[in-house]
């Protein structure tokens, strides 16, 4: 409550209505002319990777950064030769704004710090908080840049099969999900999901609706990747377990 808010590519105001109703003042933004869309830099990586810098220095200490992206098709009119947008790989947004780090006048360096990463249906939504980069890093940092980077995670699934980091990769996984009794319209919570691979066969195979969540940002972003292509509804999300809350009785 309270908070001041700029809205960047507001399009047809879907979330400006309700921020407004929080929010101390919020400031919507698009960019379109005479109903062109101008990309605001997607299509070109380097701009958006400089927007990337400049929010991060618009955020104070502590404040947040909420991205939307239906990444995983062109919007718009994607036949038109006037749509310059171009989606780009889940990874690439959140590499872009990892790898972001602002200073002030006092050599202290700041970072944004991911909350939230989910996927519904064809969008995808982070959460980022602007946070100390000296004293924030908590262990999510450190699974995702000592234990958890991507060129290890893609040499697991090399050993372990695709879609599967540990042993026994999609053998165990059958094993297993066969003790479940899944039928149609189910709803299974995978705690700490890897990359994909048991979200994919169960929701392929027996027609049930998936939740898988993790802690490692790197695998959800491979995993978010994979899900292009998937005819079955799988959801992933980064998310601390054990500060997680759902509602009683709705996941197996």
């Amino acid at each position: 409550m309270g908070k001041y808010v700029v809205e960047l590519g507001k399009g047809i105001g879907h979330f400006t209505g309700e921020l407004a109703k929080q929010a101390a003042q919020v400031q919507s933004i698009d960019f379109t002319d005479n109903k062109t869309p101008k990309g605001l830099g997607i299509s070109q990586i380097k701009r958006f990777e400089n927007l990337a810098e400049r929010m991060v220095k618009w955020l104070t200490v502590g404040g947040f950064l909420f991205l939307r992206e239906s990444s995983s098709h062109q919007p718009g009119q994607s036949q038109g030769k006037n749509n310059p947008t171009h989606p780009r790989e889940r990874r690439f947004y959140t590499r872009v704004f990892k790898e972001c780090t602002a200073y002030d006048g006092l050599g202290n360096s700041f970072e944004l710090s991911l909350m939230n990463f989910k996927c519904v249906g064809p969008h995808i939504y982070w959460l980022w908080k602007n946070v100390n980069s000296q004293y924030d890093k908590g262990f999510q940092w450190l699974l995702d840049n000592v234990q958890n980077k991507c060129q290890d995670i893609l040499q697991y699934e090399h050993v372990f099969g695709e879609g599967f980091v540990s042993p026994g990769g999609l053998e165990t996984t059958k094993e297993f999900v066969s003790k479940l009794e899944l039928k149609p319209g189910h709803k299974v919570l995978d705690v700490g999901c890897g990359i994909g691979g048991t979200e994919f066969y169960m929701a392929e195979h027996f027609d049930v609706e998936v939740v898988g969540f993790g802690l490692s940002i790197n695998m959800i972003s491979i995993a978010l990747d994979r899900a292009i292509g998937h005819n079955c509804l799988v959801e992933f999300e980064v998310s601390d377990c054990t500060k997680k809350t759902y509602p009683d009785s709705i996941y197996l």
